[in-house]
């Protein structure tokens, strides 16, 4: 019952954070703006829902992936193999960073 509990808590936290999550929002309300979504007026209303239903639908499907592919490969892992693929997308997600940061410094000077 324990288990459960926390499971429960681990749910909780983590879908508040995905909520909270401003770039995960910007990047939806960007994709709606780029498809055309507005506020629905006369007979619009059922586009709007079909498109929030696949962006949810969508966003399900891709954490329930993600989640069972790594629950399926979790214990193949040892700490210090995590450690290296952490080390890993920490410098990729760095590197990413600050090319993407430059590229912004310089469009804006030029």
């Amino acid at each position: 019952k324990n288990t459960n509990k926390k499971h429960l808590e681990d749910f909780i936290e983590a879908l508040v954070m995905t909520i909270s999550n401003p770039g995960a929002m910007l990047l939806i309300l960007g994709l709606f703006a780029v498809v055309g979504l507005r506020s629905p007026s006369g007979g619009e209303e059922s586009t709007a829902i079909t498109i929030l239903w696949g962006v949810f639908l969508g966003t399900v499907t891709w954490w329930f992936f993600l989640t069972s592919t790594i629950n399926r490969f979790r214990k193949r892992f040892r700490l210090r193999q995590l450690m290296f693929i952490n080390r890993i997308a920490g410098i990729a997600i760095a590197t990413l960073g600050m090319v993407t940061a430059f590229d912004g410094i310089i469009k804006m000077i030029v």
